[in-house]
């Protein structure tokens, strides 16, 4: 019991005391993971001359990659970050048009996110909670079609239309040092994309709001507008 609130008056005295907040034209390096959850929503799938099937739907599976964001603070309590991170894999399959989730295959986007950042308790404590608002952009590649959905399909020619939406940011940088902090944060992008892959029975197309939330992880390494 007595470690524990030691522990606990550590937190609360560094989090009032230590005050190495971000200030206006530092650099911040936040590394970590990001994890990518697609929700998924959108126009039922056209399948060549067959039309419209009713009840099918996309769906994106969710991946875990590398993360890494640049910002550089234009005031004390404002920033701008581009949010990047490595390539996701997500497993594309449909549902709706046989009794199980057919698997297409897989994709890999690339979403370079830029936001403004801003900081309400600036220079006020270890603590940075912070909001942010932007745009992301996302480009699909590694097209990948399953060789399944080959051969009882005839799938070729997999595209998936880039685009660009809004993004929601928010989360916080607990200072654990002059220049560390450790970092968590949450964002949100408003995003849709339109699927569309050859079969042996025509094309098959889908509109799909794929929506994800991203939840990002790790520390924060701050060099100062001052540096040597």
């Amino acid at each position: 019991m007595d470690l524990a609130w030691r522990v606990l008056v550590w937190a609360l005295c560094g989090a009032s005391g230590m005050a190495h907040a971000w200030q206006a034209g530092d650099w911040v390096l936040r590394a970590g993971a990001v994890r990518i959850e697609p929700h998924e929503s959108g126009g039922a799938i056209t399948l060549g001359a067959a039309g419209r099937v009713p009840g099918s739907a996309l769906h994106f599976d969710d991946d875990t990659q590398p993360m890494l964001a640049v910002s550089w603070m234009v005031t004390d309590s404002v920033g701008i970050e581009l949010l990047a991170a490595n390539p996701t894999r997500h497993r594309l399959g449909a549902t709706g048009i046989t009794p199980q989730t057919l698997e297409l295959g897989s994709v890999r986007p690339l979403a370079p996110t830029l936001v403004a950042l801003w900081f309400p308790l600036a220079g006020q404590g270890a603590w940075q909670p912070f909001l942010g608002i932007g745009a992301g952009h996302v480009r699909f590649f590694g097209l990948d079609i399953d060789a399944g959905a080959r051969a009882t399909l005839g799938a070729s020619d997999l595209r998936l239309r880039a685009a660009t939406g809004l993004a929601l940011r928010a989360g916080f940088d607990w200072e654990i040092g002059e220049r560390w902090a450790l970092h968590a944060g949450l964002s949100h992008l408003a995003i849709g994309t339109e699927a569309a892959l050859q079969t042996a029975i025509g094309r098959a197309e889908a509109n799909v709001d794929l929506d994800p939330w991203l939840y990002t992880l790790g520390v924060a390494w701050r060099l100062p507008a001052d540096h040597p």
